[in-house]
């Protein structure tokens, strides 16, 4: 009697906390066949449904199940563990068998979050740091790093997540806005500095927060941002550049089509790239030699993890940069799981992978792959290079990490992307544009004590661009005759990096590096004149190829003079093999805390920028077959950058920023002896020009250039918290350059004012508030680029257009005005999660315009206007 009372007993326990024991697993009516037919029938008829046809019987609590839920199958002689499983495919349901009965349970689904934490200057694992993870619902959970820094939480409900991560001694760094859902692992890996302050021989803990850069070297003109908000900020794309015209004193210059940007009135091409801490080319599809920008990023989201971008400034670590920095880095692989990614839209499809190459083994690889689908773009009306046929990107990223028990870490990482567009049918056809571009680096870290860390890089990068067109571009040539030019141009790059860190105490922190460049390039150019008939064997105008090298050194100190003063000071130097110039340029900026909300900060820095090296090194061809080369000896375009900021915090998640900015640009490339008030006079100045324009290589140069930027930016955010988050900034700003007529004008990009207003919303939906509905939008109202006023009767008098180079630049385009709007959806499954997104560029359609120009059909000056209205579907599965 007493053995079945306790028989009785257990099968109680196992029914109500759903336990499975040998000997009470899958009963054998599972395995019965049935027919199941029903349509939009709610979860528990369907239910009674399956016990009338096989006699299983089904426990479940009403409150925790759906049991409303519509459910719709069609399926014959299917068993009946099969059918209970197409039911609750879509449901946050789990299920077990207990004899002849179905336990029906709720699921909840989680995900686990892990990583590793390190010292920021030796790279070193820190033991013992609290990691704090909280969510949307207030749950609070944790763990401590092992004697390898990692740590691991499972269990955490998907999601937006908060992770603190604090350390006595260390600075508590917060990052909020971090989505977990529920068919990928959240592998967060972040260092933490010594805190700047001591007191009593205990170092006080600082706080840092999503606003911060990654570089802590960079303490003003500098933010970071994240995978999330590439994704999120309507109309970004996943575009780093894109992401950054909501950033204030940033503005799109002048091209929807372009991610091309002006930064504080400064043309994007003084702009640096750099991956992994190594320079790179433009990493942009639709780009060419030499420049910056393009239609849309190689880089994808599904890569990156949290990067910089710094707008003046800089400090000492940054070379070859007039205008602006992106600092990207790419995360790690998951050391444990594989995990998939498949993204399909207009503007392509990507399959991204990640995972460890051994099971078990802590060597990861990530690669993601997309290819356009601009063909359908083109037939729904909508261009990405307007005009043209053929049509198309694709490219790659890569990160392979091997860790070493005592040899350090290696990385091998790299991009590539192909591009090509042409106004023909024929994919050859010479009226066309296309770029390629590679990089492959490989990176190794090695902490050689506690407080000192070794950081060598070796990489190549190269690109090519090839452009024909049936116009020709400004002074190209004096012969009249010419009809078609092609260009060819390709550049290498071959780079050795090495950066040695070392923390001296709390207040000392010093950090010097070396980077050896061999720059090779080959330049050529045809021309096709209009009387040949052979136009195979068209006029060679110029080739010509070689290398050169370039050697950038710098020392940065930070010194934490007490809790109040930070001083980070450094130098940083330049050497341009090709006409032996050779640059020391100082750095410097000193940040002053009131006390934990109120923040001054000034910063001064000496920076440059070569031009493209078509410029040096260009020339022309003459008839008797001599070159000439005007230009080996100009020197590099050089600022003067002074910032002076104020940053206070309203409350956790809000801050308010002002920054004024002076910026000094001098030893600028101009057309030497440029008469006032003409064509050269007032294009001769590079600081106009978004990249190399190639009519400079045939003109005597001088660095006689000047330009000035002058600004004052203002900006209020809120960071994701709460399920959403805002920003409102407004920069005003006057851009001036002296050319090589030595006439002061407004630049080109001269907007004088830029108001961003930017926010989204999220919203917990589903049955289980699992799934995540999201809105946001972006309004941008800007100054629009300047022109050349149009002298009317003169051009109605010689049916073309005919500029009035007298009042060049005095006046501006109309007003720029564009309201982006963003729609997602999340669906997150027990194993898979579902992403669809509508990106609704321009929903207002305004036409903006772009330039002007004398129609001679209707003999008025006529608007040529950007892009419309642009909608860009994508959905994306996670497994």
């Amino acid at each position: 009697m007493r053995i079945i009372v306790m028989y009785f007993k257990i099968l109680c326990i196992i029914t109500v906390f759903g336990i499975q024991l040998p000997g009470f697993g899958q009963s054998k009516e599972s395995d019965q066949k049935i027919d199941l037919s029903v349509n939009e029938l709610p979860l528990s008829e369907v239910l009674k449904s399956i016990t009338q046809k096989s006699g299983i019987e089904f426990t479940f609590s009403s409150s925790a199940i759906p049991v409303n839920e519509l459910i719709s199958i069609n399926k014959k002689n299917i068993s009946v563990k099969k059918a209970i499983q197409l039911v609750i495919k879509n449901l946050p349901i789990t299920y077990d068998f207990l004899g002849g009965r179905c336990v029906l349970k709720r699921l909840n689904l989680t995900q686990t979050i892990k990583g590793k934490i390190t010292d920021d200057n030796s790279s070193q694992p820190l033991i013992g740091v609290n990691v704090k993870v909280t969510t949307t619902r207030g749950e609070v959970l944790g763990a401590v790093t092992d004697l390898e820094g990692q740590y691991s939480i499972s269990n955490v409900p998907i999601g937006r997540v908060t992770i603190e991560i604090s350390f006595i001694g260390f600075e508590t760094r917060e990052y909020s806005d971090l989505l977990l859902t529920s068919a990928k692992q959240l592998v967060f890996n972040t260092s933490l500095n010594e805190s700047d302050t001591e007191l009593d021989e205990i170092l006080i803990q600082a706080k840092r927060s999503n606003f911060s850069a990654v570089n802590r070297a960079a303490q003003i003109s500098a933010r970071s941002f994240s995978i999330e908000e590439t994704k999120r900020y309507a109309a970004s794309l996943g575009d780093p550049s894109r992401l950054a015209t909501v950033f204030p004193g940033v503005t799109q210059s002048g091209n929807d089509l372009s991610n091309d940007i002006t930064i504080r009135g400064n043309a994007s091409k003084g702009m640096l790239w750099q991956l992994e801490g190594v320079e790179i080319p433009s990493p942009n599809h639709f780009s060419t030699v030499g420049g910056a920008s393009g239609a849309l990023s190689i880089f994808s989201s599904q890569v990156l993890s949290r990067s910089d971008f710094l707008t003046g400034a800089f400090p000492s670590q940054y070379g070859n940069a007039l205008s602006g920095v992106f600092d990207v880095h790419f995360r790690n692989g998951n050391a444990e799981k594989r995990e998939h990614t498949f993204q399909a839209g207009f503007l392509g499809f990507d399959v991204a992978s990640e995972g460890p190459f051994i099971k078990g083994k802590k060597a990861t690889y990530l690669f993601n792959y997309r290819y356009s689908t601009l063909g359908l773009v083109d037939q729904l009306g909508f261009s990405i290079a307007d005009e043209t046929k053929n049509n198309g990107f694709q490219d790659l990223s890569l990160k392979l990490y091997f860790p070493t028990k005592k040899l350090g870490t290696f990385s091998l990482f790299g991009i590539g992307g192909l591009s090509k567009f042409s106004f023909g049918d024929d994919e050859d056809d010479d009226t066309g544009q296309s770029y390629d571009v590679g990089m492959l680096g490989l990176k190794h870290q090695i902490p050689l004590s506690n407080k000192t860390a070794l950081t060598s890089t070796l990489s190549f990068a190269g690109n090519k661009a090839k452009s024909g067109d049936a116009t020709l571009q400004r002074f190209l040539t004096a012969n009249d005759n010419i009809n078609t030019y092609i260009k060819n141009n390709s550049s290498s790059y071959y780079r050795a990096k090495t950066v040695l860190q070392t923390k001296l105490s709390a207040k000392h922190t010093i950090e010097g590096g070396a980077v050896y460049s061999v720059l090779g390039y080959r330049f050529n150019r045809r021309q096709v004149l209009e009387e040949s008939e052979d136009s195979q064997n068209p006029v060679q105008s110029y080739d010509q190829k070689g290398n050169t090298s370039t050697l950038q050194s710098y020392l940065n100190w930070s010194y934490n003079i007490n809790s109040k003063f930070r001083l980070v000071t450094g130098v940083h130097g330049f050497y341009f093999n090709l006409n032996k110039e050779t640059l020391l340029q100082p750095r410097a900026s000193l940040r002053y805390s009131i006390n934990n909300k109120h923040t001054v900060v000034f910063g001064y820095g000496e920076h440059s920028k070569l031009e493209s090296l078509e410029l040096y090194v260009g020339g022309q061809i003459l008839n008797d077959g001599s070159i000439i080369q005007n230009n080996r000896d100009v020197k590099i375009s050089k600022a003067r950058h002074f910032v002076l900021g104020y940053d206070t915090a309203l409350s956790k998640n809000l801050r308010f920023k002002v920054e004024l900015y002076h910026q000094q640009l001098f030893d600028i490339p101009v057309i030497a002896g440029a008469q006032p008030n003409t064509a050269e006079g007032v294009y001769s100045s590079l600081l106009n020009d978004f990249e190399f324009d190639e009519s400079f290589q045939n003109l005597p140069l001088s660095n006689s250039g000047t330009g000035t930027n002058t600004g004052i930016e203002l900006t209020l955010e809120k960071q994701f918290s709460d399920g959403y988050y805002f920003m409102t900034n407004a920069s005003f700003y006057d851009s001036k350059y002296k050319g090589g007529d030595g006439i002061k004008r407004n630049s080109r990009l001269n907007g004088n004012y830029s108001i961003n207003a930017l926010g989204g919303k999220e919203w917990m939906v589903g049955k289980a508030k699992k799934n995540i509905l999201g809105l946001n939008s972006k309004i941008l109202y800007a100054g629009n680029n300047r022109f050349f006023p149009l002298d009317l009767q003169e051009s109605i008098n010689q049916q073309q257009t005919i500029f009035d180079y007298d009042r060049a630049y005095k006046e501006q385009l109309p007003y720029y005005l564009r309201f982006d709007v963003q729609i997602s959806y999340i669906k997150n499954n027990p194993k898979t999660t579902h992403e669809l997104r509508l990106d609704i560029q321009n929903i207002l359609a305004r036409k903006n315009a772009a330039s002007r120009f004398y129609d001679t059909e209707t003999g008025k000056i006529e608007f040529n206007n950007q892009t419309g209205f642009f909608p860009i579907l994508s959905y994306r599965i996670q497994f």
